[in-house]
């Protein structure tokens, strides 16, 4: 980002807020009278992360780096006034902490904004975020613990046409670093509720929801080679139906051929479906899902890669773990072809039952399973189109299969235990989420009990053991952890990660670690320090690959 852009985002981002300062001075000379409402507030949030790298040779994947301290810092200021709001987002990057992209490296504002709503109508200049349905064609977000961030920069209008419908659209470039990619991004889109717009389904216990939108991406042909689009359109359409306790769902999307970095530069359109549903009912609730991807990697430049400039967003139909070991082998959506599945379900058998026992006993199970796309290459004259698929005929390959059942019993009224196994199946070839490139399927089984004893009021002792049993990899993993919370505002936990399974000898490491922190209203201050084994973090099947390291940590966050 050259110092001139930079200096014109920070001059936009203090004429938002002067110019949306300008009513809290007026108001301060001149209250308001009886019959103005309006209050003027300014909040925001802040987090700052900083490590400390101790270089450690004898953890396998541990950098020796320059600069031995990295910083990750953000500043969310914004301001309402009535139907005017507006803010920024400061950011800094000094160097960025190790596995995220060193292209963050420095300091900006990538984000700043000012909306106006009017009746029925609402405008947005700047920066904004926005999802259409489920996100098949079109989802911005902002994920701070990936870095990952695909706001649009431009104008977005939404408009209630009327009871029961309401439109949405924009058009813009999208956040690059600290800068902006190179395509241009449109979109419309609009949500109904028939409920609302049929007078005679108004009382109805049956409600149905839906919607259609439309995106496309402009991009100029620069390719000497290839003949490529320079105009990429998407579609989609969106049903969503529910009564009682039962709700139905489904999306289908439809993207015009896009050659690409990601998809190999071949000629052949892009689908992706989506069917959700589920019960949910007085101590039982379960959850089912389907989708289809294939060939739908949809981003505002065609040379992108990695987590950059993605238009939209594939839901992964996968269980976001959240216990240590169980997060070694995470699902990272695969966007040039997959077919899946997930079944959920939840049971809560009552007190005083031969199950439920004097407390009561929650059961979750989870399975799921991700394949791959059955294909045939096409050859000749069509062979740019890169192959043929049946639409319902699932892949032979299975990429992520998991299977899970978590029973939480709280044995007395202080103490609470949890007791999870897990299977996980991953192609590693697929998913590269270990650095072993000669492995290519790993089958792992996890036990974990975590008990937690509430000794005194505001006191809480947790426990937590977990161990992975794998062959492949880097072998079996046992993880022990002990925290304590000490009233309402100090906590202390030691933990520690022991790769006993691997097959060198030198890398059965024990990977400890140390942190404490301090809570008071909405300020967060922790201080860890220890080892961090490789892995990879994901979150909603977007990721990023965290490197091995070791030294110490310390965060602040707040909000205002």
């Amino acid at each position: 980002m050259t110092p001139l852009s930079l200096t014109r985002k920070i001059r936009f981002g203090l004429i938002c807020l002067s110019l949306l300062s300008a009513p809290v001075a007026f108001a301060q000379e001149e209250p308001e009278s009886e019959n103005e409402s309006e209050s003027s507030y300014v909040h925001g949030d802040f987090q700052s992360d900083a490590q400390y790298y101790i270089y450690e040779p004898q953890i396998d994947g541990s950098q020796k780096v320059k600069e031995v301290i990295g910083n990750n810092t953000y500043l969310n200021i914004l301001y309402d006034r009535g139907n005017l709001s507006g803010g920024l987002r400061l950011e800094s990057y000094q160097p960025p902490l190790l596995g995220y992209d060193q292209r963050l490296k420095g300091t900006g504002v990538p984000f700043r904004f000012i909306n106006y709503k009017w009746k029925e109508l609402s405008v947005t200049l700047g920066n904004f975020y926005e999802q259409f349905g489920n996100g098949l064609i079109y989802r911005s977000y902002w994920e701070y613990g990936l870095g990952f961030d695909n706001s649009v920069d431009g104008v977005r209008i939404r408009y209630n046409l009327l009871e029961g419908v309401q439109l949405k659209a924009f058009v813009g470039k999208q956040r690059f670093f600290f800068a902006n990619g190179p395509g241009i991004v449109r979109g419309i889109d609009a949500d109904f509720s028939l409920n609302e717009l049929i007078p005679k389904l108004e009382l109805s216990s049956t409600k149905i929801t839906g919607g259609i939108g439309a995106v496309s991406k402009f991009q100029s042909d620069d390719n000497p080679t290839y003949k490529l689009p320079e105009n990429v359109a998407a579609f989609s359409g969106r049903l969503k139906m529910t009564r009682n306790m039962f709700n139905l769902e489904g999306e289908y999307a439809y993207k015009a051929n896009d050659p690409s970095k990601a998809n190999n530069l071949i000629y052949r359109p892009g689908q992706a479906l989506l069917l959700l549903g589920g019960y949910s009912g007085k101590g039982f609730g379960i959850s089912l899902g389907a989708k289809r991807i294939d060939n739908f990697d949809f981003r505002s430049d065609r040379g992108a890669d990695l987590n950059n400039l993605l238009i939209n967003y594939l839901p992964p139909l996968t269980p976001q773990h959240t216990y240590r070991l169980a997060t070694l082998y995470p699902y990272a959506t695969q966007a040039r072809g997959e077919m899946g599945m997930q079944m959920d379900v939840f049971y809560n058998a009552k007190e005083g039952t031969l199950i439920g026992g004097d407390y009561g006993t929650s059961f979750t199970f989870n399975y799921s399973r991700i394949n791959g796309l059955d294909k045939k290459a096409v050859v000749g004259q069509d062979s740019a189109k890169g192959y043929n698929s049946e639409f319902f005929k699932v892949g032979k390959d299975t990429y992520y299969q998991n299977l899970s059942l978590e029973i939480s019993k709280k044995i007395s009224p202080k103490v609470k235990a949890i007791v999870s196994y897990l299977f996980i199946e991953a192609d590693n070839e697929v998913l590269r989420i270990t650095n072993n490139t000669g492995v290519k399927t790993i089958y792992s089984h996890i036990g974990v009990l975590d008990v937690s004893w509430k000794f005194k009021p505001k006191h809480t002792l947790r426990f937590e053991l977990q161990n992975l049993y794998t062959k492949q990899d880097n072998g079996s993993w046992a993880m022990a952890l002990a925290e304590y919370q000490m009233g309402s505002h100090y906590f202390f936990a030691l933990y520690n990660e022991y790769n006993y399974g691997n097959a060198k000898p030198s890398q059965q490491i024990n990977y400890l670690g140390v942190t404490t922190g301090y809570t008071k209203g909405t300020v967060r201050i922790s201080v860890s320090g220890g080892r961090q084994r490789a892995g990879v973090f994901c979150v909603g099947g977007v990721c990023r690959f965290v490197p091995a390291s070791s030294g110490v940590t310390a965060s602040v966050a707040a909000s205002f």
